[in-house]
């Protein structure tokens, strides 16, 4: 590695990156390709490991709690897993990202611009994230195309990212999965539009009613879905043409929403 780096006149504020990089791979014993390993590993001791390693860390994100194993090992063994070192940052916000990122070792930041006197601006690590903590989300569901905030590391971290297109023959063969996912995206898109509208300054429990009457209102709003749906005239299956699900607008005397929309579509 060295003659590498002298090969190539690495600058030395670089080099000492790369030196940090390797020796921490090297204390920590993972100077390994894990997928080669895991690809070399018979099916069920690979099963096992994959659960022992991940099965913790998936259940802390709300949308996959509660997976059975089988589609815990379905998700995992789509990850591509990368270090992050310390006051690196995982990526900024505008950046054009989809990908899922779960922390599964370190912790890392948010981070936020904080004006100084001179027209400064000074970057500000806030929040902190632990192993089990995740991000964009609201992206990897198809709900944006750039990030939403800027995330560093604090420590040297580990990383696994999940990319949509790799979910997608999961999620079409598990239809529930890709209901929650949606469902997930649309409340938390919604909290935030109404944490701006109040200045993001909200309590914990104010959060809470937030997510409790959102869920009500989506309650009742179905409600009047399947009301207005049992009215209209069907097939002789059961189904209506792409046709009348317009008249669906007419029935709810209102406007469909995009998720309204989307139910429909599915019936």
């Amino acid at each position: 590695i060295k003659a590498m780096m002298r090969f190539h006149q690495v600058p030395e504020e670089l080099g000492d990156r790369m030196d940090a990089f390797f020796h921490y791979k090297y204390e920590t014993n993972t100077l390994f390709d894990d997928r080669k390993i895991l690809d070399a590993l018979p099916t069920q001791i690979r099963n096992d490991f994959i659960l022992h390693r991940f099965r913790k860390i998936i259940n802390k994100i709300p949308f996959f709690r509660g997976c059975r194993d089988d589609l815990i090992i379905e998700i995992v063994t789509r990850f591509r897993s990368f270090s992050v070192m310390p006051l690196d940052y995982l990526f900024h916000k505008g950046d054009a990202h989809v990908e899922l990122c779960v922390l599964t070792k370190g912790r890392m930041a948010l981070v936020h611009e904080k004006s100084q006197a001179g027209a400064d601006v000074e970057e500000v690590m806030d929040a902190e994230y632990f192993p089990g903590a995740f991000f964009g989300e609201v992206e990897f569901l198809g709900f944006g195309k750039q990030r939403t905030a800027t995330i560093r590391a604090r420590t040297f971290c580990e990383v696994s990212t999940l990319h949509p297109t790799e979910m997608e023959p999961v999620l079409r063969q598990h239809v529930k999965l890709r209901r929650r996912l949606e469902k997930y995206a649309r409340l938390k898109t919604e909290i935030e539009r109404r944490l701006k509208e109040k200045g993001f300054d909200a309590s914990a429990e104010s959060m809470l009613e937030m997510k409790e009457k959102i869920e009500t209102d989506w309650a009742v709003e179905g409600k009047e879905m399947q009301e207005a749906w049992d009215k209209m005239a069907k097939n002789e299956d059961g189904t209506v043409s792409r046709e009348l699900i317009g008249s669906l607008s007419d029935l709810l005397g209102r406007p469909l929403r995009e998720w309204e929309l989307d139910e429909a579509m599915r019936v």
